[in-house]
Order: structure tokens, then sequence, then C-alpha cells
């Protein structure tokens, strides 16, 4: 297994692994991101989005998928969006790799924190997650405002 950085190639292998992960999930029907905005936010004029894949015989088989952010406290920060292993390749130390992989990403780019959120229902997640080192900030929450109440509150000021 090797792990590198995402090409072009890869995104309709990084695809299939979302859409795996949405069904695994129940939620093919949230999925609104598509192919070509992926290739657009990683590949474009001003990529946002990276990836490092795992592949074993030339077969992607797990991605980190990523963007940098900047705290006010700590300066910049790695939010960790996805990482996916397929069904198959679980329990071998895929996503372990990876991670590791992406902690030598943030240590090259002065990255001084990596965020990612977690299912509350993600048990074995939060086992694995804790392994590689990983503490739950209980003082936090996760805030989201879906696209809809966007337009809604822009709507409020036009």
């Amino acid at each position: 297994m090797i792990i590198r950085k995402a090409t072009k190639e890869d995104v309709s292998n990084i695809w299939s692994l979302i859409m795996q992960l949405a069904e695994h999930e129940n939620a093919v029907d949230k999925v609104k991101l598509t192919e070509a905005e992926i290739t657009n936010h990683m590949f474009g004029n001003s990529p946002c989005l990276f990836a490092l894949v795992a592949e074993e015989n030339s077969n992607i088989i797990g991605i980190a998928m990523y963007y940098y952010r900047i705290s006010t406290w700590v300066g910049k920060t790695l939010h960790l969006e996805d990482l996916i292993v397929t069904e198959k390749a679980r329990g071998k130390g895929v996503g372990s790799q990876l991670f590791r992989h992406l902690a030598k990403v943030a240590i090259e780019t002065d990255t001084k924190r990596i965020d990612w959120e977690v299912s509350i229902d993600n048990h074995k997640g939060a086992q694995f997650y804790k392994s590689l080192g990983a503490n739950f900030a209980e003082d936090w929450r996760i805030c989201r405002m879906e696209e809809q109440a966007i337009v809604d509150l822009y709507e409020t000021i036009v």
C-alpha cells in the first residue's frame, strides 16, 4: 500500500468512495457536491480541497479529504472533511496510515491543529480516533447553516 497526494485522475475513484460512504449511512440524497465540482475544488484555478489516497495494487482503497482554515487563536489549522476506507480494507491499518500521512502534511505546511467531526453514533470511529491520540472537545458544538437557511438569511437584508 502507498499513500500519496490525489491527482486529477483519482477524482472518479474519490467520488465513488464518497458515494459508498453515503450509501453506508443511508444518505445518498444528501450528497449535493458533484464530481465536476470536486475536480474544480481540487484542481481548478484556486484549489481549496485536497486529498491523500491509499492505493493498493493500483486500486484506491481509502482517502483523506481536507482543507485549511485559520483559527484566530492558534493559526493555520487543517480540517479533515472525510476519512473513508473501503469496506474490504477496514481493519488493516489503512485509516491509520492515512492519518499518519495527514500529520506529515500538517507538519510540512506549518499547521498547528487538525480538526474533524465524528458522529455521536460512530463508536468504532471514536475509538479509532482516540487510539491515534485525539481528544474530543466537549466544550464546543458544531453549528451548521444549510443552503436554504443561507438563502433565507440573505433575503432578510435585500
